[in-house]
């Protein structure tokens, strides 16, 4: 059996003001409070005994895993498939994603400008975690965003969408999953 740990990255500079970070520019980098975050996430897992780290493609998870990898020295491997969702709104206060989304009828299939779908992100979600099943790695830690740990934990608990959506997670938060 595998084991998964999956982290939301450690707070970073867009936390702040609660906007939309979706793409790789502007970078949002991890705060100081963010910096302090994963290195106590570094010492959380430090007897995990972690065989590699997936990370998305944005600097926050990718700062968040090497500062928790400084006590591994394991490959990490950056996937797209991890990156946050497109909203389509950059920039923007996430709550106002989020209202425009809850206005819609069919919110769960809603691209707005040149962004994607709650199913387009869970489906690249699925890919990558049927990905994952399949490697020989045994322990795994994946560095996210909020939207992709809580679809991978809808996914793995045969969750709804809008449970999946709406339930809070926070900066630097730890789960740990076994797959069969």
């Amino acid at each position: 059996m595998k084991k998964l740990y999956v982290v939301r990255h450690a707070e970073a500079t867009h936390n702040l003001n609660d906007s939309t970070n979706d793409i790789s520019s502007p970078v949002s980098t991890l705060t100081a409070t963010g910096v302090g975050q994963a290195k106590k996430l570094a010492q959380d897992l430090a007897e995990k005994h972690i065989d590699v780290i997936y990370t998305s493609e944005l600097q926050r998870t990718i700062d968040t895993a090497t500062i928790i990898n400084e006590l591994h020295l394991v490959p990490v491997i950056v996937d797209e498939r991890l990156n946050d969702i497109r909203t389509g709104m950059q920039g923007q206060p996430f709550a106002v994603f989020r209202e425009a989304l809850i206005n819609e009828p069919d919110k769960w299939n809603k691209r707005f400008n040149d962004g994607e779908s709650f199913e387009d992100e869970k489906y690249r979600t699925k890919n990558f975690l049927d990905t994952i099943k399949s490697n020989d790695y045994e322990r795994i830690l994946i560095v996210t965003h909020g939207g992709i740990a809580n679809i991978i934990y809808g996914l793995l608990h045969d969750l709804d969408n809008e449970t999946m959506f709406n339930r809070p997670i926070k900066n630097a938060a730890l789960f740990e999953y076994t797959l069969e």
